[in-house]
């Protein structure tokens, strides 16, 4: 049942303010097309990267190692990796994008003219600002991120130009991808750099090892053969020493046939060399030479002799190099003979019969010799292993989906905008449909009509619908008397006589002069004509002679409401005619009860406050008070006219009608305020919450139902 009428609650709210809420929401809707319509559309291209973690070394294929827990951190590394501003600004100088009309450096009004006013802080445009600027309007287009937990990143550029946004998004990742091809160069060649060093420090080792032994065996090796008389080493050396003459002689040849190569002196290389076809050649080229010298310029014969002269020169270079690349070649012999020797020599002296203490010496320089030379073999083999790696890196990262340009634009998606707007549009109409119910426009509690109008409540009128009455909604006093409205009725009635009583003391109210009552309302269409006459009639049931007066001059009711024709006879009463000493002959009686009426008729070329501020509705309301005991004035709404503040001071007590959920809490306030100003002083006033919806004033009529069954 609380669901129930909590879903009641919410329609009613609903049907009452359904203009504000429609209009809210077609108000954003149509400022979010606008805005919608008014922006520049963009495009966000993407590509797929996937990283592969492992080591991979292109020269030992099996020494690549498998996926390991760290991978995570390698993908994420990669994620940072590409969106760091080196790879940005290989995009940004590769393109140009210094210039360019959307990423570039360019002039803002707005902030040229806060620069003006003083505003801002002028700063020069230099080079390296322009360029973190630059920098700065690409680095909020990109977007890099990890494909959930796969080795897969997504990187994604977004541009108001979608060929655009496709190219720089593959730009950025084979800027990515050169860029850690090239750190892992760096990486060997930084290695390489440090193990040369290294090399270096041996082959000097190497050098110095040799030497000293070298001059240990020249120092000590006339020595030795004395001392051991073997021919052996006497042979080994003189074959150690011409090889020495042969290479240092051919090393001289290279070095004098290099130069003279470069020179073009052709005669010193033949005297290097000492080659019998080149000294042809040679003399083959001189010949054509003095014959080229003796040929007129341009001849054919001269232009025959230039052709043959360089092909003889070019036999010449040709045969220069492949004798020098010979004699080096045989120097590389020379130098493997000469360490073979040395070794044997070497080893010979080590077999030889010498005193301990000379052969452990000889043996220390050949260990060392032998590991420096050792040491400096494998870092040279390494060295090329580096130099072969150097040459062969590929990338951790491979390119799985290449950007294409995109179609559909990424902003603004309308479609999201829309339906985002629609319900914060929604959400905002019902706020302010609450808002305006329980805060601004109207009132819906008890609380809400004591706490801002510092009136006491007389009564809650229920809400009607249109099929339960037959005429008039003040016909259920008659014809359901133990119905909700006819019991809110009695209410005010009993709310009233309370109020007077109080007023009088706590002291019977007088009944030779009557009481009057005045009804009005803030604005139209509150049902203050309803309740005027409702309470006139259930007054008159309980045996009083009551007169309900229609005063709402401006639109008369009264008469609609009891089924009768207007009449103009109080209108021209006010206007000057007497005032009868006999109420029948302005009065009418209801059809439906012993009520005494009298109803208006609409003025149309007067002021009605003009005829209700002057002595004779006095005078009419002092006679009608003698004649009834209850006197009714069913008054105009104060908001918008001023009639019922000078009725008022006719009054005894006020009942002010607040229709539920609708009448305006400000406006409200101000009506009771007037009504109270113009009013004798203590008149009491009384409230009653009108138009209620009947299931959320069932704690005040709980019972109703039990008596009308």
């Amino acid at each position: 049942m609380g669901n129930e009428i909590d879903i009641k609650s919410i329609l009613g709210l609903v049907r009452r303010q359904i203009w504000i809420i429609v209009s809210v929401v077609i108000g954003i809707l149509a400022l979010t097309v606008l805005a919608t319509l008014s922006l520049t559309p963009s495009y966000t291209a993407t590509a797929k990267v996937l990283v592969d973690p492992s080591y991979k070394d292109l020269l030992r294929p099996a020494a690549d190692t498998q996926y390991s827990n760290t991978d995570n951190f390698k993908v994420d590394s990669e994620v940072a990796l590409i969106a760091t501003d080196n790879v940005m600004l290989q995009v940004i100088q590769d393109y140009g994008l210094v210039n360019d009309s959307e990423f570039g450096v360019s002039f803002k009004p707005a902030s040229d003219l806060l620069t003006r006013l003083g505003l801002r802080r002028s700063t020069p445009m230099t080079g390296s600002r322009a360029l973190a600027l630059v920098l700065g309007n690409l680095n909020k287009s990109v977007d890099v991120a990890r494909d959930g937990l796969t080795y897969l990143i997504s990187v994604s550029v977004t541009s108001q130009d979608p060929a655009k946004a496709a190219k720089l998004t593959n730009a950025l990742v084979d800027a990515y991808i050169q860029q850690q091809i090239q750190s892992k160069i760096s990486q060997v060649v930084a290695g390489r750099r440090s193990l040369q060093t290294r090399a270096d420090e041996a082959n000097n080792a190497l050098v110095a090892s040799e030497r000293q032994f070298d001059q240990f065996l020249t120092e000590n090796l006339d020595r030795i053969e004395k001392e051991t008389g073997s021919t052996d080493i006497s042979r080994l050396r003189a074959e150690l020493e011409r090889i020495q003459k042969e290479r240092n002689e051919q090393s001289g040849a290279i070095q004098l046939a290099e130069l003279s190569m470069k020179s073009g002196d052709y005669s010193a290389i033949i005297g290097a060399l000492q080659d019998e076809a080149f000294a042809q050649l040679e003399s083959r080229r001189a010949k054509l030479s003095s014959q080229l010298a003796l040929s007129a310029e341009n001849s054919a014969d001269a232009l025959d002799l230039r052709a043959e002269l360089q092909k003889v020169e070019k036999s010449l270079k040709n045969r220069a190099a492949a004798e020098v690349n010979s004699i080096k070649k045989e120097i590389a012999t020379a130098e493997k003979n000469a360490g073979d020797v040395r070794q044997q020599l070497r080893t010979s002296i080590l077999a030889s019969n010498l005193p301990p203490e000379v052969l452990t010496n000889i043996y220390s320089m050949q260990q060392t010799s032998e590991i420096a030379r050792t040491q400096y073999q494998n870092m040279l083999a390494r060295i090329q292993e580096l130099d072969a790696q150097a040459t062969l890196q590929v990338p951790d990262s491979r390119v799985v989906s290449a950007a294409l340009v995109p179609a559909i634009p990424s902003f603004p998606d309308k479609r999201i905008i829309l339906i985002a707007a629609f319900v914060v549009a929604l959400g905002l109409g019902f706020g302010f449909a609450i808002l305006r119910e329980h805060f601004i426009g109207g009132f819906v509690n008890d609380e809400q009509i004591e706490s801002v109008l510092r009136v006491p409540l007389a009564s809650v009128m229920p809400r009607q619908l249109a099929g339960e009455v037959t005429h008039s909604i003040a016909d259920l006093t008659l014809t359901a008397p133990l119905s909700m409205f006819s019991e809110g009725v009695r209410r005010i009635r009993v709310k009233i006589e309370q109020m007077l009583f109080k007023r009088n003391g706590g002291k019977p109210l007088e009944t030779r002069d009557g009481i009057t009552i005045l009804v009005s309302s803030t604005e139209p269409g509150e049902g203050k004509s309803t309740v005027s006459l409702a309470l006139a009639r259930t007054l008159s049931a309980s045996g009083k002679k009551v007169v309900l007066i229609d005063c709402d001059l401006r639109k008369p009711t009264i008469h609609k409401l009891l089924g009768l024709e207007a009449s103009t006879e109080l209108v021209e009463l006010l206007r000057g005619n007497e005032i009868p000493q006999l109420f029948t002959k302005i009065t009418i009686k209801d059809p439906l009860s012993n009520l005494t009426a009298i109803v208006g008729g609409r003025v149309g070329d007067q002021a009605t406050d003009e005829l209700l501020m002057g002595d004779r509705i006095s005078r009419l309301l002092a006679a009608a008070k003698k004649h009834f005991d209850y006197v009714v004035i069913d008054t105009p709404p104060v908001d918008p006219v001023v009639d019922s503040l000078y009725l008022a001071r006719h009054a005894d007590v006020i009942a002010f009608i607040v229709r539920w959920a609708s009448t305006s809490q400000s406006l409200a306030k101000k009506s009771i305020a007037a009504l109270v100003e113009s009013a004798q002083p203590g008149t009491p006033v009384v409230a009653v919450l009108n138009q209620k919806e009947q299931a959320k004033i069932a704690g005040y009529y709980r019972y109703s139902g039990y008596y009308t069954k």
